[in-house]
């Protein structure tokens, strides 16, 4: 049913009246700061008279359909966004190459990019003690901005590896901030029971758009440079942010809460730890990454002796993410019927098949093969887990448990690129994906042995969880 202007400010009133009253009666116990209380703001008008909307009470923002405005917006701004980040990533990858002249120079860049998520349990924390809407908007303007710096900075001749260096930097450090914040919102936008369909159709979204962008990528950046494919991701960004003003996102009880900074980071830890199955995708995810971490850094080079450089890089990329479209979409497709846990452990399945091609194989068209399969399996394990962790993980602890998580997953990965750097130019290629197989091969097996039969069993609440267990 599609309100009015005036039946939606007559129903955000409602709102808040009995908001008020749920407040007279409440009692100062955990339970109280478990409730999530409104922060409603006035509702302003546009231009257009359409309302702005406020963050609303959580428990009166249930959704009850998939496909909603919130949603639908949503879905539009992250498939725009990941239009505008498939062209830059093809055009900073050759950018940075070509402005250093060197394949170490750029696992350093991707190194420091990766730095940034060792302060992730801070970012984690301060996002679940201030309104979800401003990290989001925050980091998106941000990162909007640095991209069109350097996109300035490019027209000037003006671009050098330290620069390159402090943008990986920056750019990682906004993702430590806007990554937690946007897989704490997805809950609030579908219903839980439609998170498995909504998470596949997001997947299909970015990726669909962000084949175009890899196709449309290697072609922008071999005839006009990268100057117009950083231009388009940062506008992308602006925009994104501008939607964010139009999703109505829930107050939520962390918002609220008198505690100190650093007893809501001990919260946070404890739960982490005390959560068996939470803690065990931290450890294979530092596992995973770490292992596969200088293919991304070895990628462009290992184009280049195929003969086939940015445009061949493109296409990789490309059908990189047609596997991750066709994972997405199969998972959408089976929505409830094919569970979380078991989905993980095809998508690790998969992944370990995909670096057994790559592998046993010099050819270019193996070589592509590979990186079909390991998108399918990054979709399959990527968007699973990501599932699984919001229907278990409260609320309340989303912030800090994504954070810590994202924090743990790719500690690995900048340690691995430092030490590879300075012997990227020898490191045969072979031997990567063979310690990256053998790894998900290890792993395959962890899942289906300890995780997979604990993924249904409940878990325990945060406020059972005594942070002295942490030292203990």
């Amino acid at each position: 049913m599609i309100l009015t202007d005036l039946e939606r400010h007559i129903k955000l009133q409602d709102l808040y009246r009995q908001a008020e009253l749920e407040r007279s009666l409440s009692h100062s116990s955990w339970q109280t700061h478990c409730t999530v209380w409104p922060v409603l703001s006035r509702v302003r008008k546009t231009s257009r008279g359409a309302p702005i909307m406020p963050e609303l009470p959580q428990a009166k923002l249930e959704q009850t359909r998939l496909w909603n405005r919130d949603f639908t917006l949503y879905l539009l701004g992250v498939a725009q966004s990941s239009l505008g980040s498939a062209l830059s990533s093809v055009a900073l990858s050759f950018l940075t190459l070509t402005v250093t002249g060197s394949v170490g120079a750029m696992g350093v860049t991707l190194a420091l990019g990766l730095l940034p998520n060792l302060f992730a349990p801070l970012m984690g924390t301060l996002i679940d003690r201030v309104p979800l809407r401003i990290p989001l908007i925050l980091g998106d303007v941000l990162h909007g901005l640095a991209l069109l710096l350097v996109a300035f900075l490019a027209t000037r001749a003006g671009l050098s590896a330290p620069i390159f260096y402090g943008f990986a930097f920056l750019n990682g450090l906004l993702g430590t901030l806007t990554g937690p914040a946007s897989s704490s919102l997805l809950p609030h936008l579908v219903p839980q029971s439609e998170l498995s369909r909504a998470a596949g159709l997001l997947g299909m979204a970015g990726q669909s758009t962000a084949l175009v962008g890899l196709l449309l990528g290697g072609f922008m950046v071999s005839k006009l440079g990268s100057i117009p494919a950083l231009l388009i991701d940062g506008l992308t960004f602006l925009l994104m942010a501008f939607l964010y003003l139009f999703i109505r996102i829930p107050a939520r009880a962390a918002v609220l809460k008198k505690q100190s900074f650093g007893r809501d980071l001990l919260e946070g830890l404890t739960f982490v730890r005390g959560t068996f199955l939470v803690a065990l995708v931290c450890i294979m995810a530092f596992l995973l990454n770490a292992t596969f971490a200088p293919i991304q850094m070895l990628m462009p080079a290992q184009m280049l002796k195929f003969g086939v450089g940015a445009q061949g890089y493109s296409v990789g990329m490309a059908l990189l993410t047609l596997g991750l479209l066709a994972g997405s979409a199969l998972l959408s497709s089976l929505g409830r019927r094919l569970s979380p846990a078991l989905a993980t452990g095809l998508g690790l399945g998969i992944l370990t098949l995909g670096m057994v091609v790559f592998a046993s194989s010099g050819l270019y068209a193996l070589f592509l093969l590979g990186l079909s399969l390991l998108g399918l399996g990054m979709a399959f394990t990527n968007t699973s887990i990501g599932v699984l962790m919001m229907t278990i993980v409260p609320a309340e602890m989303r912030g800090r448990t994504f954070a810590l998580l994202g924090a743990v997953a790719q500690a690995g990965m900048p340690l691995t690129l430092f030490i590879l750097s300075p012997y990227a130019d020898r490191i045969p290629f072979s031997s990567v994906f063979w310690v990256a197989g053998l790894t998900g091969l290890v792993m395959t097996g962890v899942w289906f042995a300890l995780a997979y039969p604990r993924a249904g069993q409940p878990v325990p609440k945060a406020d059972s969880l005594e942070s002295d267990t942490l030292l203990s």
